[in-house]
């Protein structure tokens, strides 16, 4: 361990190591700690949204979770026994399904990226407590297993430690909210039944005049789920975590006839809480995660909430650490990021509440997390009127097939050409002006200190052989143009998370400066 890096993680979690991998990818120093010695092996946080998986096909990490991820087809729901309703799992308009993965998997296959980047996870440091240096942070840290204090300095520290955060405490940043009271309960086991294993399980059933439920999620393992379910207040009291007999007896009333439980890796008995950080940061130091929001587990949302949390912070610090963004950038972590926290929060507690009324393709919409957008954003620019397309700036870049690249005899996706942590500038045009194309090569030539990838896309053939900043992207039947509801021009400046910063409907060089100007200190080169 140096004494000096750009970066202090604490935590070494999945959001933790998603932030770890992101920066290494950047080139930025970063020193991440955990205080436990090894990593956990419990299934923990299991869904994973479709979202996630886009942001891990941008980052070209995405197989590692497919071959070893379960997909999930549909959700059986049951009342007293009696199947209900079947709801099928799928969103065809997304890239993604949704899937299950245990939670030391992910954390596996990230500290794996992390390693092939030179990245070492410090395993049994502790953070104790931080001090604010003129143009740092000083963090004391304990190492467990020599039982001694090291000071090691940061130009920035993230939070990643979970809902008992050290370092938010130390910030004093209120976790507003509540806890639930009811006591739950959850364990890792095998089911023994003859129900298909790629379905998540609602068994709703009444004892003694009480509603309970039970909550079966899948993972892969022959008839593995993870189980949980309320502890009823009449129960007597047990030890945690519970035994597979204990937790049999509790569940039992709910389970079909016959069903039986073996072979349990792990349980526990827990309390929930709703909570959210009133600021997601203070001048150096940043809250990701668990440390920054936590909530009921409804719908698979707090993991992939944090993964997104790193994913929309990593590159803006990366940016502001090699001067080419000014240190306002990071206020829009917290403008970005805190809205995003607040809604999941309240829409959980509502869900367990009951009082949120939406479809079931409403509800699969919503935890796919396709829907977050930055459209209120200070890095959001319209040129064009909010209510004349349906996409806009500060939304999710979405998929668009059947594009085609010269050369290549098959056809590639809008997402192939947004791979990498990076800007992307997409210029759709319907007509072939070499005035245009030149210029547009001209601009780029001054802006070679960003990361930044540029394509012209269109339905018709337009040669850019002349013109070595600019690849080609053929449209030929007109599902970019249809899907962006382009006209006879526009252009669309992407974020390295794969939102869109800025979207005008004609081509428009001085806005793309102007955008950049904002948001990077950007200096034309001389000459």
């Amino acid at each position: 361990m140096k004494k000096k890096y750009d970066v202090i993680i604490s935590g070494a979690g999945p959001v933790g190591l998603m932030c770890a991998y992101l920066l290494k990818r950047q080139n930025i120093d970063c020193l991440i700690i955990d205080k436990l010695a090894k990593p956990q092996t419990y299934c923990k946080a299991l869904g994973i949204q479709p979202r996630t998986l886009e942001l891990y096909e941008s980052l070209n990490i995405a197989n590692n979770y497919i071959k070893q991820g379960l997909w999930f087809d549909e959700q059986r729901i049951y009342k007293n026994g009696v199947l209900q309703q079947k709801i099928k799992t799928e969103l065809r308009s997304l890239p993604f399904g949704f899937m299950s993965i245990p939670q030391y998997l992910t954390e596996k296959h990230l500290n794996s990226e992390f390693n092939h980047l030179g990245g070492k996870v410090y395993r049994a440091f502790q953070l104790e407590s931080f001090s604010t240096l003129s143009n740092g942070i000083r963090v004391d840290i304990t190492d467990l297993k020599q039982n001694k204090t090291l000071q090691v300095d940061a130009k920035y520290l993230i939070a990643c430690e979970g809902a008992h955060s050290v370092i938010r405490k130390q910030l004093g940043i209120e976790f507003s909210g509540d806890q639930l009271k009811e006591t739950f309960m959850l364990a890792d086991v095998k089911v023994n039944w003859d129900l298909p294993h790629n379905c998540s399980y609602k068994f709703f059933y009444e004892f003694d005049g009480e509603r309970r439920y039970l909550i079966f999620i899948p993972y892969r393992g022959k008839n593995r789920f993870r189980v949980s379910t309320v502890i009823p207040e009449d129960s007597v009291e047990m030890k945690n975590p519970p035994g597979l007999e204990e937790f049999y007896a509790v569940t039992q009333k709910g389970l079909p006839e016959g069903v039986t439980f073996s072979d349990m890796r792990w349980s526990s008995i827990y309390k929930i809480s709703h909570r959210i950080a009133e600021r997601y940061s203070i001048k150096r130091v940043f809250l990701a995660g668990d440390a920054a929001h936590i909530h009921p587990p409804v719908g698979g949302q707090g993991m992939n909430t944090g993964m997104q949390d790193a994913y929309n912070l990593a590159w803006k610090i990366a940016l502001v650490i090699q001067n080419k963004a000014p240190d306002k950038l990071l206020e829009t972590y917290h403008e970005e990021r805190y809205p995003v926290g607040l809604n999941v929060v309240n829409h959980t507690k509502s869900r367990i509440d009951k009082n949120v009324k939406e479809t079931p393709e409403e509800a699969l919409l919503y935890d796919s997390q396709t829907l977050i957008n930055y459209r209120n954003s200070t890095l959001s620019f319209n040129s064009l009127s909010k209510n004349k397309r349906k996409i806009q700036a500060g939304d999710r870049t979405p998929d668009v097939l059947n594009l085609s690249r010269k050369g290549l005899n098959f056809p590639i996706r809008l997402f192939d050409i947004l791979r990498g942590y990076k800007f992307k500038l997409i210029v759709y045009l319907d007509f072939d002006d070499k005035n245009i194309l030149e210029e547009l090569n001209k601009q780029l030539i001054t802006i070679q200190d960003i990361t930044m990838d540029a394509y012209v896309i269109s339905h018709n053939e337009i040669s850019i052989d002349a013109y070595e900043h600019i690849e080609f992207i053929f449209d030929k039947n007109k599902h970019f143009k249809n899907k962006f509801d382009a006209e006879h021009s526009m252009q669309l400046f992407i974020r390295p998370d794969n939102y869109i910063g800025l979207i005008t409907e004609h081509i428009d060089f001085n806005a793309i400066k102007n955008y950049l100007k904002f948001s990077i200190q950007h200096q034309e080169n001389e000459g």
